[in-house]
């Protein structure tokens, strides 16, 4: 046999159709006993984070936490709010409220105030302390029961009626 007629054999030729890709993807390799190549534990997931740390009871709890914020936050401004408006309230001077009077009514805001008191002193005595007090320009009998009495911006209405004497008091802005 001749030397050089075996050493040149034919060169072999790749077809020229198969992918001309330098790399491909591989199939995964089985790594654990009993791995069945259709099932689903090889198939690529995307990773998600663990479903304990959105469980339905932290995510309740943590809407619950938001309405409360909500609920003390809308209750801090209003509060606040109320304040300013009382602030700006017109009050009846003090030294308007008849001495052993009980109150009825105490209400104001920023355009006047009404407070309402009740004595069981005679109409006659609490009329009489008011002349002194409020010092009225104007007085109006209105019947035998009832008396208007009025200074600048300040009106005491008092009525009697069943032993007891009302009295109102309204000031304005």
């Amino acid at each position: 046999m001749d030397s050089t007629a075996t050493s040149e054999q034919i060169t072999a030729v790749l077809s020229p159709d198969q992918d001309a890709a330098t790399t491909k993807r591989l199939d995964p390799r089985p790594t654990t006993p009993g791995y069945d190549r259709g099932s689903e534990s090889l198939v690529h997931t995307t990773t998600l984070p663990d479903k304990s740390v959105y469980s339905w009871p932290k995510l309740v709890t943590a809407g619950i936490l938001v309405l409360i914020l909500v609920a003390v936050s809308v209750g801090v401004i209003w509060s606040l709010r109320a304040r300013s408006r009382t602030a700006d309230a017109i009050q009846i001077n003090k030294s308007l409220i008849y001495p052993g009077s009980r109150t009825i009514v105490d209400m104001s805001d920023s355009g006047g105030a009404v407070l309402q008191l009740e004595t069981s002193d005679a109409l006659e005595n609490v009329r009489a302390w008011y002349e002194a007090n409020l010092k009225p320009t104007k007085t109006l009998r209105v019947t035998s029961t009832s008396v208007i009495q009025k200074k600048e911006n300040v009106t005491v209405t008092l009525v009697s009626e069943d032993k007891l004497t009302s009295i109102v008091i309204k000031q304005v802005r």
